[in-house]
Parts: structure tokens; C-alpha cells; sequence
């Protein structure tokens, strides 16, 4: 009798790899651009006005990068590192239109070619692993509260609005918010990263069972709780416009909100 063997997918050394990769180079942007935002638009040939704009960017990054570790780490099924594999897929699609909407608008730096080619491969080869979806189901059946489910229904609606608006209407958007408007590729690039999360959060509501979204919500702590920061730098160092005030105050609300059902969860094993 030949039995057959279930594959499962995020146990392969290849897709394995492709965690490495992507934690590797989520590390190294969100880093650059969250701690050094001065210095990283000094090098890829920006003014870097606006470091607010960059920080956005590498928080939003280091939440790939950081799950993408995570997954690697604990050596985690498919069914519970495929949403945020449907985040990535979305941010690097996003990068792509990104790109050549920059590119569109007159902005020729070396970065925007290096994003629009590294992106396409990356959309390329996610959308490989998405297609294929071999895993193992998952035998785990805790679902959410509903008070979870409300501060993954606010975050994914800000991420929605934070992640369209900024790639399609970048210039007038930074116009009207008081920025100035010389480095919209980084604006973009935030708002791509964004629209991933936003994607991930409709899945995580809609799937709702814990082992499947726990990634995904530790890479929305990770960003919203660096956005935190990045907002009290921003108005710390004089920043006068309200949407420095607005991401402050959201990103501290999802924040403590995702903390909160992620600590309950750890504590007491069923999800609040």
C-alpha cells in the first residue's frame, strides 16, 4: 500500500530561504531608514526634508522583517505564515506601482529602478508560493473575541486609507498635510508598505482562528508601535502638521489594543 506524504510548503529549504531574504533585506531598509533617515536619503541621492516620511517607511518595513525572522525562526507551517506572505506580495506590488508612478512624475534616483526590479521579483516569486498554498491544515480552532476583532477592523480601515490615498495622490496629499513635496518616492513607499498590512488585516478578519493571524499581528505591533516613535520624533523635533498628531494618536491605539488580546492570549492560552 503506498501512502501518501503531505507537504507542507514553509517547511522547504527554498521557501525557507526566501524568509532569510526577506528578513534580511526588510532589516537592513526599515534600519537605514528608520534610524538613519538623514544619512540614507544623503545616499540614495534625496533631500531628506521630511525624515518623518522615512521613519513611516522603516517602521512599516521592520514588521516584514521581523516576521519573516519569526516564521524562519519557529520553523512555522504554511497556514500560519501565508497571510503575511499575502502582506509582503501586496507591498511589493504596491512598490512596484509605486515606482513607476515616480518615475512617471520625473524621478530618476538609482532607487527607484533598484525598488521597481527587486519588488517585481519579489511579487513574482510570493505569488509562486501563494498559488501553490501547499500546507497542512491547521488543527487549532481558538477564535477571537469580538473586541479583538474591532482593533483589527480600526487598524486595517487606517492602513486602508494610509496605504491608497499616499500612493495615488502623494504630491497633493503631502501638499495639503504642510510637508514638502521633493522626496514623494519614500511617501509612496510608506503607503505601499501600508496597503500590505491593510490586506492582511481583511484575511485576519476574515479568518479569525489565532495560530493563522499571530504573525500578523506581531508585525502590526512592530509597526505601529515604531510609528509611535517616529510620530514623537517628528513633533518633538517641531513638526507642525496633524498628521503627525493623527498617527500618533492611532498608532497608540492599535498598539496598546493589539498588545493587549497578543499579552491575553499568552496569558491565559485562549484569545480575549
Amino acid at each position: 500500500m503506498i501512502m501518501s506524504v503531505q507537504i507542507d510548503q514553509g517547511r522547504l529549504g527554498s521557501f525557507r530561504a526566501l524568509l532569510l531574504v526577506q528578513a534580511a533585506v526588510a532589516g537592513l531598509f526599515g534600519l537605514s531608514t528608520f534610524l538613519a533617515p538623514e544619512r540614507f536619503a544623503a545616499f540614495t541621492g534625496y533631500t531628506g526634508h521630511q525624515p518623518f516620511f522615512y521613519r513611516l517607511v522603516g517602521a512599516a518595513t521592520l514588521g516584514y522583517g521581523v516576521v519573516a525572522l519569526a516564521a524562519y525562526w519557529e520553523r512555522v507551517p504554511w497556514q500560519q505564515v501565508r497571510i503575511p506572505i499575502v502582506a509582503a506580495f501586496t507591498f511589493n506590488l504596491a512598490a512596484v506601482v509605486a515606482s513607476l508612478l515616480s518615475l512617471a512624475d520625473g524621478d530618476r534616483q538609482p532607487l527607484v529602478y533598484f525598488v521597481l526590479v527587486a519588488a517585481a521579483a519579489f511579487t513574482v516569486v510570493a505569488a509562486y508560493w501563494l498559488r501553490r498554498n501547499q500546507g497542512i491544515p491547521l488543527a487549532e480552532n481558538r477564535r477571537i473575541s469580538s473586541n479583538f476583532r474591532a482593533v483589527i477592523l480600526m487598524a486595517t480601515a487606517a492602513a486602508a486609507f494610509f496605504g491608497v490615498v499616499p500612493l495615488l495622490l502623494a504630491r497633493p496629499l503631502a501638499s495639503a498635510a504642510g510637508f514638502k513635496t521633493d522626496d514623494l518616492f519614500i511617501l509612496r513607499g510608506a503607503a505601499a508598505a501600508t496597503l500590505g498590512y491593510a490586506v492582511a488585516g481583511v484575511l485576519q478578519l476574515r479568518s479569525s482562528v489565532w495560530s493563522a493571524i499571530r504573525l500578523q499581528v506581531i508585525a502590526a505591533l512592530v509597526f505601529n508601535g515604531l510609528s509611535v516613535i517616529g510620530a514623537a520624533l517628528y513633533l518633538l523635533s517641531g513638526g507642525r502638521s496633524l498628521v503627525g498628531w493623527l498617527i500618533l494618536v492611532a498608532a497608540t491605539i492599535f498598539t496598546v489594543g493589539l498588545a493587549w488580546g497578543f499579552g491575553a492570549v499568552r496569558a491565559a492560552g485562549t484569545p480575549v
